[in-house]
Order: structure tokens, then sequence, then C-alpha cells
């Protein structure tokens, strides 16, 4: 609980958009993962004294599809 391994709030934006059949077979969706590319550290631990850190993922982007058999 340290000052140093204190921060302030951030935002990330993400959004999927999926078409599917009828039946639910298959289905396509284009997804965003932290659309604005905001970075920051997610985890700041301490290791002999000195500060360790995990940063969030970058800006990702894909297409995912599924066929249910």
């Amino acid at each position: 609980n340290t000052a140093a391994f204190r921060s302030g709030g951030w935002d990330e934006l993400g959004g999927r958009i999926t078409l599917a059949a009828a039946d639910d077979r298959w289905s396509v969706t284009v997804f965003g993962d932290n659309i604005l590319n905001n970075r920051h550290f997610t985890q700041v631990t301490a290791l002999n004294a000195f500060p360790f850190g995990t940063l969030n993922d970058p800006r990702r982007f894909g297409v995912r599809t599924a066929v249910r058999f």
C-alpha cells in the first residue's frame, strides 16, 4: 500500500460483433481488445527492493470462427 505502488484509474475499450446461423451451427466474430491502446501496469510488486511490474495486453484485433457438430 505504499505510494510507489499506487496508480490512478484507467480505461480500456473493447468490442465484439458476432454473426451466427439461425441453427447456431456456425458463427463468425470480429473483435477488438484495448482498441485505444491504453497501456498501464496491471500488477506491481517489490522483488528484493526492486519494483517488478506487468503491463496489460496491447491493442489486438481479430476474427474468430466456430463450427458446431
